[in-house]
């Protein structure tokens, strides 16, 4: 990385080369520290981008051009920030006031005290044998980077960089496969932690809390890994004492635990305790001894990356890290999490039902057993190094228990409060303050659909991809913990259907049957666009099922979880999944009947396996999955029926012109490259793992043999798409293919069903070409057929499937992946021959006669 450094932020190529081969020799001459001085003096000098302080005043053309470009780059969460309504979203400047308030925020160290450690005279656990490790291979290295979302750590290697690193290249395994290595040692063997302070090294970065500063440390993404293998571990450690370590729905649970409690005749009260600087301030020394005993799996990776000071390096500046944990680090939270279990336990003494989700506490019960609790809290909490805080704590008191609650924490710096208070993203409360809180959020919500709609004008397929992969996120989540809120959702319904919906398809006004149309799910002919006020009973209900269990635990006051929680909210889950699908196959029923016959075959054409893989993938512009606004709006209009704007009135060819006649028309040619553009694709398929693979192989001559059928293909000099030898697995035998691509909204097809559409031309295939391949060839014959809304044949989706077990067997890749990728590619190369075949020009004027060049220079002395 230091190698590749440009000297200057617009350096021309040949400059950046003669300091390459300089460094080069210092790098061969082992003078690493001439190197590290250079670097650190070109850091100095380039001028960091600061995105958030220049989009807050850019125009709103240019917004949405920043946004469709982070969408383009697989970079959802920071292109969701774009559209929030938040002025305080954003990085902070790192002015003096700014970097004293980091300085503050990262307390010295502190010694750890005697009675906070769980087992002081005993000895530590032995440390845990690398068997617990064995499932952290290359294999898990892989998975978890293709998960991994985020900015650059010290390294400059974003989530997207180590994807790539870790996927792309031949010798990716070989780095897998150090980073498990590395990653195993780290938690199996106690290291100096001078060799591991480059690793655990983070890039801070100071947060806009607004007001305040929060700061996140980006390390590197190794932790993910390891959490993945041990998560189990950590889980059976906290236990339902602390929800934030990797229970299935954990926060849920705590909202779902807490209002059930403020239901309860017997709470009188429910205190919410907010803590100062939690993280930072965590003790770390107590933290680790205790995780030594508590989960001894966890405590030497811990031990190795958290005993030492740890350098945290922003612009230009370095602070270190020697207290608490760092907010980003992937084992922050685990660390946390068990970190704070001493204390947890120790307030179990206080007659209170308590639920703890990282910091963030909750406590209730009667008003003396609270303020009992609260003070020994305070009391005990910074032993372990957690600090509450009394200004920002809070005490939900049912209304006839005000007055006596004010006078049982009087002096305590408490804001007591009748009616309710925000929790973890829900709230807790009165139904009036419940009904206001959602109300204020779906306002904030209808904020955002009104700028992403803006930012649908031009960008339509980045907004779309936005809502159905993150801002449908948002409020599904207050869906899932608020209940009886689906009248509060009407207003945003109404904001999606008369704002975003028009200018994400260009078509308005939509009707009730359009709008039930649109919010099936892609895979049954809809656009995913969910209507909120009509799923939002379907989300809670779900969540309260999924979570009884785990949230059952927190109200009993269960130290230990059982071991078959697990099994339990997958069965819960898998039975709101298939009660969810028996849903939507109702509505697409009932939704059948009533549509007329055109739309009903349109939505019938837009169910078909693979005909909506186009609209399930990000836009990602390096891998071809990004549409122009144009091609986005056509792409809408042919999937449903609708007409397209600005279409010319008739073709060069006289006849009118229509979606049907542009998908048949041969006038520019067309129709060919959309079926040499899928013979292609095939053929690239094929070759990479077939030999002898050749595009449009001619056929032997007929000499004296006889064909079966009439409509058999005997030309001298016939030809098919494609051959590729060995294919089935047979030695030395040539499979042969031949691509068609048909309309199935011509007319003639109007009163076939797919499957028989796709029967037909399979059924003149065979006719034509499968006996005199198997005869004369000796090779086997499989008819391609397509439909041009992205659907194929029953033995095209058998050949498909088998160039995907094919290329997932050679590159190791997972089967399902591969084929939803092949079939990606296939939706959109079918998809741009179909607009191709709408918008593309027909020319009336032949092609003009070709000169020679040469001539032409020669006779008219051009030199």
């Amino acid at each position: 990385m230091l190698q590749a450094l440009f000297s200057y932020a617009k350096s021309k190529a040949k400059e950046d080369v003669v300091h390459l081969e300089r460094r080069l020799k210092l790098w061969l001459k082992g003078d690493l520290n001439t190197l590290l001085v250079e670097g650190r003096a070109i850091q100095h000098l380039l001028s960091r981008k600061r995105t958030t302080t220049r989009t807050r005043s850019a125009s709103m053309g240019e917004k949405a051009r920043i946004f469709a470009k982070l969408m383009m780059e697989g970079k959802v969460k920071s292109a969701l920030r774009m559209i929030a309504n938040d002025e305080c979203v954003g990085v902070l400047p790192l002015t003096d006031e700014v970097l004293q308030s980091l300085k503050g925020k990262h307390p010295t160290r502190k010694q750890a005290i005697h009675t906070a450690l769980v087992a002081p005279n005993s000895p530590p656990e032995l440390v845990p044998h690398i068997i617990l490790f064995d499932t952290l291979n290359a294999e898990l290295i892989r998975k978890v980077s293709m998960k991994t979302e985020g900015a650059a750590g010290p390294s400059g290697l974003d989530a997207t960089a180590w994807r790539h690193l870790c996927c792309s290249f031949q010798s990716s395994f070989d780095l897998c496969a150090a980073l498990a290595s590395v990653a195993k040692r780290i938690c199996t063997t106690f290291i100096d932690p001078k060799c591991l302070s480059a690793f655990v090294a983070c890039r801070l970065v100071p947060l806009d809390k607004c007001p305040g500063v929060r700061p996140i440390g980006i390390g590197e993404t190794i932790g993910k890994a390891i959490l993945a293998t041990i998560g189990q571990n950590i889980i059976d450690a906290a236990g339902p004492l602390q929800l934030c370590v990797g229970q299935q729905a954990g926060c849920e649970a705590a909202v779902h635990a807490m209002s059930s409690l403020y239901d309860s005749q017997t709470t009188e009260a429910i205190l919410l305790v907010d803590a100062n600087n939690a993280f930072n301030s965590l003790n770390r020394e107590v933290a680790l001894r205790n995780i030594r005993h508590l989960c001894p799996s966890l405590s030497v990776v811990l031990i190795n990356t958290y005993r030492d000071d740890i350098d945290l390096f922003v612009d230009g500046a370095t602070l270190l890290s020697t207290e608490g944990t760092t907010q980003g680090d992937p084992l922050a939270m685990a660390m946390y999490g068990i970190g704070i279990l001493p204390l947890i336990k120790k307030l179990q003494t206080c007659d209170v039902t308590q639920t703890w989700y990282a910091d963030d506490a909750a406590a209730a019960g009667s008003r003396a057993n609270i303020r009992c609790w609260w003070d020994m809290i305070t009391k005990a909490g910074p032993m372990f190094g957690y600090y509450p805080n009394a200004s920002k704590t809070h005490l939900i008191v049912k209304q006839e228990y005000v007055q006596s609650a004010k006078g049982v924490f009087d002096g305590s710096g408490i804001t007591v409060i009748a009616d309710g208070d925000r929790y973890l993203g829900a709230a807790i409360g009165t139904r009036t303050y419940i009904e206001q809180y959602v109300k204020n959020k779906i306002s904030e919500f209808i904020g955002e659909v009104k700028i992403l709609s803006a930012f649908a004008l031009t960008q339509p397929h980045a907004a779309y991809s936005a809502f159905c992969h993150g801002l449908i996120g948002k409020w599904t989540y207050l869906a899932r913990t608020i209940p009886h809120s689906s009248e509060l959702f009407i207003l945003l319904e109404n904001a999606i259907r008369t704002i975003f919906l028009p200018s994400l398809t260009g078509q308005s006004p939509f009707n009730d049957t359009d709008r039930n149309m649109l919010a099936l799910p892609t895979r049954l002919g809809g656009l995913g666009i969910i209507n909120p006020s009509l799923m939002s009973l379907y989300h809670y209900t779900t969540s309260v099922n999924v979570t009884s269990a785990l949230a059952n635990l927190v109200i009993t006051r269960a130290t230990l979880m059982p071991s078959d929680l697990g099994i339990q909210q997958l069965e819960e889950k898998n039975l709101a999944r298939n009660q969810r699908k028996a849903m939507e196959t109702a509505s697409v029923t009932e939704l059948l009947a009533i549509l007329p016959a055109k739309q009903k075959r349109s939505v019938e054409i837009a169910s078909e396996k693979g005909a909506s893989s186009w609209l399930n993938a990000l836009p990602i512009a390096r891998h071809g999955f990004a549409l122009h606004k144009s091609a986005f709006r056509d792409a809408i209009c042919l999937r449903y029926g609708w007409q397209p704007s600005l279409l010319p009135s008739h073709c060069i060819c006289g006849s009118i012109y229509t979606v049907e006649h542009a998908m048949n028309c041969p006038s520019g040619g067309f129709p060919s490259i959309r079926h040499n553009e899928v013979r292609d694709l095939t053929s690239a398929f094929l070759s990479e793992v077939c030999h002898n693979v050749h595009t449009e192989p001619t056929l032997q001559p007929l000499q004296g043999e006889h064909l079966k059928y009439k409509s058999a293909n005997g030309e001298v000099g016939a030809r098919l798409d494609v051959a590729a030898q060995n294919f089935w697995g047979k030695d030395h035998q040539t499979a042969y293919f031949d691509v068609r691509i048909f309309n199935p909204f011509a007319q003639s097809y109007a009163n076939s069903s797919m499957s028989k559409c796709y029967r037909k031309h399979e059924l003149d295939k065979k006719r034509e070409y499968e006996e005199r391949v198997r005869e004369i060839e000796h090779g086997s014959f499989s008819p391609l057929v397509f439909s041009t809304a992205g659907g194929m044949g029953p033995i095209a989706t058998t050949v498909y499937k088998r160039i995907a077990s094919l290329i997932a067997d050679k590159r190791q890749e997972p089967y399902s992946t591969t084929l939803f990728w092949l079939r990606c590619k296939l939706s959109f190369s079918l998809l741009r021959s179909a607009i191709m075949c709408l918008r593309g020009t027909r020319s009336i004027h032949s092609h003009s006669q070709h000169h020679s060049i040469a001539l032409a220079c020669a006779e008219a002395k051009v030199h």
